[in-house]
């Protein structure tokens, strides 16, 4: 749940509340984190009608999710073990060719994913939705 702060184009810009489910969400440190002031998050608005103050509930669905977090850890892993094999065959070395081909392959894989990092900020299909409007101030006063 969240504050709309901003809207424009068929997007607000939510900034979230705590709320007492925050406790027992495994994600609340990605909404919170540290002491720090929320984050803002853009929303998608899915054809809802939400002015600036709605207290709004943020959907996201979990197939974005396991697909990222696949590409986050299985790409370095993927690049990782393939460095390795043509390390260990380039070099004719097991041990020495072994590890930097490895240690290439990490960081390739790392480069990787912080360059898909980027596309998948600006993909509008991963962004959460308006779930729906819980409060408004304007419905109120």
């Amino acid at each position: 749940m969240g504050v709309v702060v901003e809207v424009t184009d068929g997007i607000a810009r939510v900034q979230p509340h705590k709320h007492s489910a925050c406790s027992s969400c495994g994600s609340s440190t990605v909404c919170f984190p540290d002491e720090k002031p929320a984050p803002i998050i853009e929303a998608t608005l899915a054809g809802q009608d939400v002015k600036i103050g709605d207290l709004v509930e943020l959907k996201r669905d979990e197939a974005p999710k396991i697909v990222a977090a696949l590409l986050v850890f299985g790409i370095p892993v993927v690049t990782l073990i393939v460095g390795i094999i043509v390390g260990t065959n380039a070099s004719g070395q097991d041990m020495q060719g072994g590890v930097a081909g490895g240690l290439a392959g990490l960081f390739l894989g790392m480069f990787i994913v912080r360059f898909v990092n980027r596309f998948a900020k600006a993909s509008a299909s991963l962004r959460p939705t308006i779930g729906q409007v819980i409060d408004s101030p304007a419905a109120s006063t």
